[in-house]
């Protein structure tokens, strides 16, 4: 490695303006511009040998293993900043989380301590999943889980916290305590060397990009040697290239710093920066300015500017300023030594060049001019580390405009395992491109052995609610036990279900044979005998029901094969009594006569996963009990296989809102989202539009079982749709199309967690990376069709048919 001392000149600073922000975010001083004064040319010691290891500030890790001491005397301690959510918060709260942070920066002011905050963004390897069983369903979650393998990233906020020698372990351990308590908001934490990531890990990843040692405590061992083991070499052009080394492997570093602001300093564009798909490191650094400091500098900057043409608003300005800083107004705040840059990585120089080309995109969209750094980008890439504290580049603003910079949102994580099992069951992709572990049920609180699963999900037609939940059901089949059965209508999930090498149970054909009256007649199928046969009846007066029981005890005698209503219609019941009457419609076979009298009950129920067509059953123009009885008769098998015979549940209702029209289905659903939970079950319900759910009298049920909701944009609907469910702005601004419009397909997931309150992150939704494996989900007429077509022909085989039929169509277009 070869350091020339040349390049280490500080270059001249740049005079730029005063960013106010007096009042909340902004005011009326947001567009001041002052003199500031050029940083002199300044050179670094001179180094004894040219090892990376000789310039690096550090000493030692004291005893305690969370403080670390500088050749200087200065000391440091580091925070890792679990970040708090900024994109979908509504305005209180937004606005506490901006007060929280500006706080901060006061209060750190007044023990002369200096904070240098990083977001550092790395390409990750998500977490192994569990092998899926189902042939078809592994090969597409194969298919899905390697697009994450490099396309990946996780966001970390960290603040080195370091105050000088004079300060002493009084200041810090000062400026540290009012960092946790001011930053509460965010789950601030102190790194320390003994439990947890020690505060080493984010030194190393800072010195050694390639190789990011994470070193462990060694008493009086060198810092700066444990955390030393790339080389690297500084351009001294206007490229300001940084070229690391570690063995056979090279990554190139360029920084990118700010020339010019626009008229406000905009959170948005550091949330926007957090989705760009590679690693890069965003690095504030933050000399917070105690009153008497922050006074003389602007007095300084007063005088240098009265020598120059100055206008009548400039002096009003810098009294405004001067008066904020002083504390005479009625915004009180501190002035800062602030430097923003962003140093990014790459494995080559055109790469580079292409991520410096997407940053300087983004930046220009807020009226920030950004510049590529020549050779001053050595002097900034030294500043990241304690007691290197002269920016080449200075800014002067106040605490409100830094704070809207320290945008620090958090990184959703979800779940590592379910209830179900010990893996998550899909990843998804949040809209920083961050994965996301998914699980239905919330997992925040380990103790609660029957936490809430239930899933609400809302969309317009064609959003891709139904794809995504029969995605999300089919990959929760990666759990052995697990059972899925799917209430469609339309034969929208036919398609998903036969691939799944599930049975698709249609009631407009002779395909599904049903008799209640051959289950096996132990209590508790007698007892839902005696109440299916009042439903159907429609009589529940003494006399009959004495009647059913009789019935039962009949039914008891005869042989297996002869049991079916029509022959204990005949033999059971007087010629004059209301029951026979009343069942008569249900053994003729002009009206419900072939739906229960099978002479054998072929309802399957043996497959993973099982669906049931609708359409005609719970069709809206039906005023007879079919539908009832039908999905009474289903509701009691299907809860045959998870409540007695053990199997945790899945139950997906899609179109929910027709089906609760029915008032006995409504009923036994709302009773399946109440009682669920103890019985291993989770309940998913689909809407169209989000007022429908108002329109039955088990919305409150609905939305208050349902831990997790889902919502995919509508562009038609309004706010006040909405208002059920306690939206903030930000949520309905996506919600309603108003953001996050560079994501083609999206949905907004929100979690209610009964410990740490709503989680909510925008997730994208783009499922191209499945390839022809999408057709799997495909939900039209021509796909239901072919399915058939090549079930009928190949029963074992169709499966890969329609696969080389997709395959075969595409390549045809």
């Amino acid at each position: 490695m070869s350091l020339d001392v040349g390049s280490m000149i500080f270059a001249p600073g740049a005079i730029g303006p005063v960013i106010a922000g007096a009042g909340a975010l902004l005011s009326t001083a947001a567009a001041i511009t002052m003199m500031v004064p050029k940083v002199s040319r300044k050179l670094m010691p001179l180094p004894k040998e040219t090892r990376l290891v000789d310039f690096m500030p550090f000493l030692c890790m004291l005893p305690d293993k969370k403080t670390i001491l500088t050749k200087r005397g200065d000391l440091v301690q580091i925070v890792k900043i679990a970040g708090a959510e900024l994109q979908v918060t509504n305005e209180n709260e937004h606005m506490g989380l901006f007060t929280a942070r500006r706080t901060w920066l006061s209060q750190i002011a007044e023990r002369k301590a200096r904070a240098r905050v990083f977001t550092v963004r790395t390409a990750i390897k998500p977490g192994q999943l569990m092998e899926h069983p189902v042939p078809h369903l592994a090969k597409l979650a194969k298919q899905w889980e390697k697009g994450f393998e490099s396309n990946s990233f996780h966001t970390d906020h960290y603040a080195i916290i370091s105050v000088e020698k004079d300060g002493g372990r009084v200041a810090l351990e000062e400026a540290v305590s009012l960092t946790l308590a001011s930053l509460a908001p965010f789950k601030p934490q102190v790194l320390t060397a003994k439990e947890g990531e020690s505060p080493l890990k984010i030194l190393g990843r800072l010195a050694s990009p390639i190789t990011r040692p994470s070193p462990k405590y060694i008493p009086e061992a060198n810092v700066s040697e444990q955390i030393t083991a790339d080389t690297v070499e500084f351009a001294d052009d206007k490229t300001g290239l940084i070229t690391w080394t570690s063995g056979d492997q090279t990554r190139y570093q360029a920084t990118i710093g700010v020339k010019t602001w626009g008229d406000v300093t905009e959170e948005q564009m550091l949330a926007d920066l957090a989705s760009l798909p590679f690693d890069y490191t965003i690095y504030h650094y933050i000399e917070p300015l105690n009153r008497a400091k922050a006074t003389a500098a602007l007095d300084i900057q007063y005088r240098l500017a009265r020598t120059t043409l100055m206008s009548e608003t400039a002096h009003a300005q810098f009294a405004e300023v001067g008066e904020i800083v002083a504390g005479g107004g009625t915004d009180t705040q501190v002035l800062c030594n602030y430097g923003l840059n962003i140093l990014i990585e790459a494995s080559s120089k055109e790469e580079l060049d292409k991520r410096v080309a997407q940053i300087t995109t983004i930046a220009a969209q807020y009226e920030v001019t950004t510049v590529r750094e020549g050779a001053v980008s050595q002097p900034i890439w030294w500043s990241q580390f304690p007691t290197y504290d002269t920016l080449p580049r200075p800014w002067k603003p106040l605490a409100a405009n830094v704070s809207t910079l320290l945008a620090m949102q958090r990184n959703h994580k979800g779940a590592d395992r379910s209830v179900w099992g010990d893996s998550p069951v899909t990843i998804l992709k949040t809209s920083t491109g961050s994965p996301y572990n998914f699980v239905f049920h919330d997992t925040s609180d380990p103790g609660n052995k029957e936490p809430l699963g239930h899933m609400l999900v809302i969309g317009p037609s064609g959003s891709g609610k139904t794809v995504t939940t029969s995605w999300l059901s089919t990959m929760a089949m990666r759990y052995p036990e697990l059972r899925v059965f799917f209430f469609d209508r339309f034969y929208g999930t036919e398609v998903v279900t036969r691939m799944s090498g599930g049975n698709y149970v249609r009631f407009d054909d002779d395909s599904c044979a049903m008799n209640p009256l051959q289950m096996e007649l132990n209590a508790r199928n007698r007892d839902y005998l005696s109440t299916w046969l009042k439903l159907i009846s429609g009589l529940t007066d003494d006399k009959s029901s004495e009647e059913f029981g009789q019935a039962l005890d009949m039914l008891e005698l005869l042989p297996h094969e002869d049991r079916n209503l029509k022959k204990l219609w005949n033999t059971a019941f007087a010629p004059d009594s209301a029951a026979r009457a009343a069942l008569r419609p249900w053994i003729s076979e002009n009206q419900h006569g072939h739906v229960f009298n099978a002479a054998q009950d072929s309802l399957d129920l043996g497959a993973r996963m099982t669906s049931f067509d609708f359409t005609n059953v719970l069709n809206d123009e039906r005023t007879d009990a079919l539908g009832p009885a039908v999905v009474s008769y289903i509701m009691h098998r299907t809860m045959d296989v998870s409540v007695n015979q053990g199997y945790p549940a899945l139950y997906f209702v899609d179109e929910t809102a027709p089906l609760l029209r029915n008032d006995f289905f409504a009923a036994k659903f709302a009773a399946g989202l109440q009682e669920g939970r103890k019985l291993g079950q989770i309940f998913i319900c689909a809407f169209q539009r989000p007022n429908a759910i108002e329109e039955t009298p088990h919305a409150q049920t609905i939305i208050g079982q349902c831990a997790t909701q889902i919502f995919f944009r509508n562009v038609k609907a309004k706010a006040e749709d909405f208002k059920i469910f306690g939206l903030t702005e930000r949520e309905l601004d996506f919600v309603l199309g108003r953001s996050h419009g560079h994501l083609q397909r999206a949905f907004l997931l929100r979690r209610m967690s009964e410990t740490d309150g709503v989680e909510s992150v925008i997730i994208d939704n783009n499922m191209a990376p499945l390839g022809d494996g999408l057709q799997t989900f495909a939900s039209g007429n021509a796909s239901v069709r072919l399915i058939r077509e090549l079930a009928e022909k190949d029963p074992e085989n169709f499966r890969n048919l329609y696969m080389e039929k997709i395959a075969a169509d595409r390549m045809a277009a």
